[in-house]
């Protein structure tokens, strides 16, 4: 049998089985949305946003300790817990806001201003994912306080979750305790996934819509906490090799990337679901109708006036 018979028998498969169908279809969306470029983006400025936002954390956990200690060490503890080897790191060299009064508000109001870049490029990305036309994305002034929304609602609702699986956690280590730490954090992860969904789908899509996507990026990233210790290790021991003190912070981009890629695999699984783009043609040769869907919704996105009227055919 030659490759291209192998194919086309793969292809017939795909097309008449939902499972294999509905996979190639969110891996060839993943594809036409350029969706390692925008997992990139998304990595970029997480990256670049986690130092602004654990600044405002550590100002907030000094300002707690004066109020609460316990409370205090308690968030401290959870949110290094949040990125695997890294967290104790990054909480010993960033140390918060010195100022107190307008000078510790106006410090925490510049960190989140600098810190929205990650949430202007997860909605960026939902743009792209749903097809929306350039002209229909909002204004600059919507977009920053929908951004802005996000951190809060994002990055409260991660470290809830890690507070309560640390608290939880707290009443054993066995084996029933540490599953019920992990299925309380993933709900909160979920419900926070959705939240963030919400602030930054664009018009028309509807809350339930986006539900499947949120309760898969949960439980993997869930998972992904479990082994990331692991994943981390193994990556940092290579990198060191050749890279030096310079492997941590590689290592955290890599970690970031992991998760920046599931995020957007589970956005293409949403529109793939909603939309039905699938089965799509392996071989293009014919092409699918799900294929001309999507093919016509990656030109109507192009659209950069409102006026704008873009048609699109197929011959025959």
């Amino acid at each position: 049998m030659s490759f291209q018979s192998l194919l086309e028998s793969l292809d017939t498969y795909q097309q008449k089985h939902q499972f294999p169908g509905l996979t190639y279809g969110v891996i060839r969306k993943y594809g036409d949305d350029n969706g390692g470029y925008l997992a990139a983006l998304i990595t970029y400025y997480g990256f670049l946003a986690l130092f602004p936002l654990l600044l405002v954390l550590a100002s907030l956990i000094k300002i707690a300790l004066s109020y609460h200690v316990p409370f205090a060490i308690n968030v401290s503890h959870a949110v290094g817990n949040i990125f695997p080897l890294f967290g104790d790191d990054l909480q010993s060299n960033i140390h918060g806001i010195s100022k107190t009064g307008v000078g510790l508000i106006v410090g925490i109001i510049i960190s989140l201003w600098g810190a929205r870049g990650v949430a202007d490029a997860l909605r960026y990305a939902l743009n792209e994912i749903w097809g929306v036309p350039r002209s229909a994305r909002g204004t600059f002034a919507d977009g920053v306080g929908r951004s802005l929304r996000i951190i809060f609602v994002g990055g409260g609702g991660f470290i809830l979750a890690s507070v309560v699986s640390t608290y939880v956690q707290t009443f054993g280590g066995n084996v029933a305790v540490t599953v019920l730490a992990n299925l309380m954090s993933a709900a909160i992860i979920y419900l926070t996934l959705l939240g963030v969904f919400v602030l930054a789908k664009p018009e028309g899509v509807k809350r339930s819509q986006m539900r499947h996507g949120a309760i898969a990026t949960a439980m993997s990233f869930q998972l992904l906490q479990l082994v990331g210790a692991y994943i981390i290790t193994h990556q940092i021991h290579n990198l060191s090799l050749v890279y030096g003190t310079f492997a941590v912070v590689l290592g955290l981009i890599f970690y970031l990337s992991i998760q920046a890629q599931i995020l957007v695999y589970a956005l293409e699984y949403n529109v793939v679901r909603v939309r039905r783009l699938w089965p799509r043609s392996l071989t293009q040769d014919p092409i699918t109708d799900e294929d001309k869907l999507a093919f016509a919704a990656q030109a109507k996105k192009e659209g950069v006036v409102k006026d704008e009227v873009i048609r699109v055919g197929f011959k025959d």
